[in-house]
């Protein structure tokens, strides 16, 4: 499991891959959106906020 993984808690970047293929738009969106809601929090993940930007999603 990657939570157990010792190197995590010295890790700056996590990359992943959506699709090997090229499947349609709307999949890869879907893939992208669940990594960062599920995934990422999973991982101790939180978005930066900055004062005075506007924050989209």
């Amino acid at each position: 499991m990657l939570q157990a993984d010792s190197t995590l808690q010295r890790s700056t970047d996590l990359t992943m891959q959506v699709h090997s293929i090229d499947p349609p738009h709307p999949y890869i969106l879907r893939s992208i959106e669940l990594f960062a809601g599920k995934v990422a929090p999973a991982l101790g993940w939180a978005p930066e906020v900055k004062a005075g930007t506007r924050q989209v999603a």
